[in-house]
């Protein structure tokens, strides 16, 4: 009874084992990228130098140089790449269908060394004088070398995209970020004048420690001797004065001698040289007969409007920028088509602030009206960007600034 039981058992497993068999047959008959896609769902499941694309299979990406034309149709197919055009460029591994257009040394003060390929764009560098300011990733701009103030030395020589680096020069302290200033005595800008004073005044094998009441005690000592030498300076002068008058009333008691008293050294005479002019002090003319004058026009009368743009992109932020052209009225719509027809970040501000301009009265084809340069100056202002208002304002407020400095010299001259 118990084993046609077991009989039984075995007829009924017997179909489970063969399907089982059967699915694991299966699975050696798929084909190795198909697997690799599916297994690895959860993954990435292509190689850096490949793509997945819309059937889930892995192509191959485009080399530098080439875009893609048509994505591979299957497993173990490769992906039909082009040649980049002239005025074209791929410089990484891709799979896009269009390559970049060259660009063009545009940038002011700045010229090509290296013609654009389909490997690579365009090489360009600044001009003598100038180095490569990196805006962001894509955009640079060619900005003036710093020349070193009073007092520094270079330290490092502007080139490249390295700007001039000052350094104050021996026995300097800094004062500014352009000036250095000469040690004239020991302080904490100028320690090194400490250490030499102190190694020279202290000897090394009998050190001398000052402590509070040592201090207290030279001071005392000091001011004790300044007060006996004013009382003998006191006690001298008066005893002078003494003589003199007596001498002086004895010679009155007696008719003088014409003939000796005008040879006679002890007779004193009052000394021209020692008059005190009683009459009050003159007051300054400049004071209460000039008037102040009106002042010059702040913004010269003729500014050339590139010259003025490319000024406004050095000194204002990159991360402000969208929100000054917002100010100055200039719409999303000319924003976007800006950014949209200029790859390099730098042309999309300058075509924002050109379009501002245009919208102006006054002024020419090439001349900006003096009515923008205020609005600028005003809007930066109200923006909290006062540095980058007071640098267009030093720039073009010269004639101001010249009449100040005078105006401030001539009154320290009367005072």
């Amino acid at each position: 009874m118990d084993s046609s039981q077991n009989r039984g058992e075995r007829k009924q497993c017997l179909p489970c084992l063969l399907l089982l068999l059967t699915i694991l047959s299966q699975t050696d008959t798929i084909p190795e990228g198909t697997w690799r896609v599916h297994n690895n769902s959860s993954q990435s499941a292509c190689l850096e130098n490949e793509y997945e694309n819309d059937d889930g299979v892995c192509c191959d990406k485009c080399p530098p140089g080439f875009k893609l034309t048509k994505k591979c149709a299957g497993v173990s197919l490769r992906s039909q790449c082009e040649k980049c055009s002239n005025g074209t460029f791929q410089d990484k591994t891709n799979y896009f269908e269009n390559c970049f257009r060259c660009s063009k040394c545009k940038t002011k003060n700045s010229y090509e060394i290296a013609a654009c390929t389909h490997l690579k764009d365009v090489e360009c560098v600044c001009k003598d004088g100038y180095y490569k300011k990196e805006i962001n990733r894509d955009t640079w701009s060619c900005a003036a070398c710093k020349k070193c103030g009073d007092g520094e030395r270079k330290g490092k020589e502007c080139g490249g995209k390295q700007d001039t680096e000052c350094l104050c020069k021996d026995l300097h302290y800094r004062v500014n970020s352009k000036t250095c200033a000469f040690c004239t005595n020991c302080s904490s800008q100028c320690a090194h004048l400490c250490q030499v004073s102190t190694k020279t005044s202290i000897s090394p094998t009998t050190p001398t420690i000052v402590t509070a009441p040592h201090k207290l005690f030279i001071l005392a000592l000091v001011v004790s001797m300044a007060l006996t030498l004013a009382v003998i300076g006191y006690e001298v002068v008066r005893k002078l004065r003494k003589r003199r008058t007596a001498q002086t009333s004895s010679s009155s008691s007696q008719p003088p001698d014409p003939e000796t008293s005008i040879a006679d050294p002890t007779l004193t005479y009052p000394d021209p040289s020692f008059e005190v002019d009683d009459s009050p002090l003159l007051k300054c003319p400049c004071v209460t007969t000039v008037q102040d004058p009106v002042l010059p026009d702040c913004v010269p009368r003729e500014i050339k409007r590139h010259d003025f743009i490319y000024f406004v992109l050095d000194v204002v932020p990159i991360s402000r920028f969208k929100e000054l052209a917002r100010r100055l009225n200039v719409s999303e719509q000319d924003i976007e088509r800006a950014e949209r027809d200029n790859r390099a970040f730098i042309d999309a501000q300058y075509q924002m602030l050109k379009v501002w301009s245009d919208g102006g009265h006054g002024g020419g084809s090439s001349v900006l009206a003096q009515s923008l340069v205020h609005e600028c100056v005003s809007t930066l202002k109200d923006m909290n960007l006062n540095s980058s208002a007071e640098s267009i304002e030093q720039k073009y407020c010269a004639e101001v600034q010249t009449f100040t400095a005078r105006a401030s010299t001539d009154t320290q001259t009367c005072t």
